[in-house]
């Protein structure tokens, strides 16, 4: 359904929602953090990949995460400025009644529900997924968070591959 969300949205919807809809297709983020995003938050300066620095909402770290290829044109479309948790929630509604129908109970946190669940059925690594989504490394996941050096630098570009949504933003031609 992420999917024909993506496809759809592609097509009808405005620019503004349409960049919102890949930064979250892409990192899962929560509607805070989406809402938090101003325009020098993306960088993409000359001879460093284009990344994006997402806000934590839950006392989690900021952090800055390389933007995909696939990504990178569509956020050129629109200029990001703070937003209020009841315009991204409008700005979904939008998205969903515009595109595949309304949807009781969904939102861009069940985005986020299904980007950790198709990574961690595609085989990445449970810890992996938790730094990529921007959760706190506790119990759950016992000491191996503490014990595993592995920078994100090291972790996220084994995800690329398996991410269930990326090869959905790419260019259309």
């Amino acid at each position: 359904q992420v999917g024909d969300l993506i496809h759809q949205a592609r097509q009808v919807a405005k620019p503004g929602p349409v960049a919102y809809l890949a930064i979250a297709t892409a990192f899962g983020p929560r509607r805070s953090e989406l809402c938090s995003i101003q325009q020098q938050d993306i960088h993409d300066d000359p001879g460093s990949p284009p990344a994006l620095m997402i806000r934590a909402a839950k006392r989690g770290a900021w952090r800055t995460m390389q933007l995909p290829n696939e990504v990178v044109p569509i956020l050129g479309q629109h200029v990001f400025r703070p937003l209020a948790l009841n315009t991204m929630s409008k700005i979904w509604v939008n998205l969903m009644e515009g595109t595949i129908g309304g949807q009781p109970g969904t939102g861009f946190h069940t985005i986020r529900r299904s980007l950790a669940t198709e990574l961690l059925k595609a085989g990445a690594s449970e810890t992996a997924v938790a730094k990529f989504m921007g959760w706190a490394l506790g119990n759950q996941w016992g000491a191996l968070p503490v014990y595993d050096w592995r920078t994100d630098e090291d972790l996220f570009p084994d995800l690329w591959p398996l991410h269930p949504f990326l090869v959905l933003w790419q260019c259309e031609g």
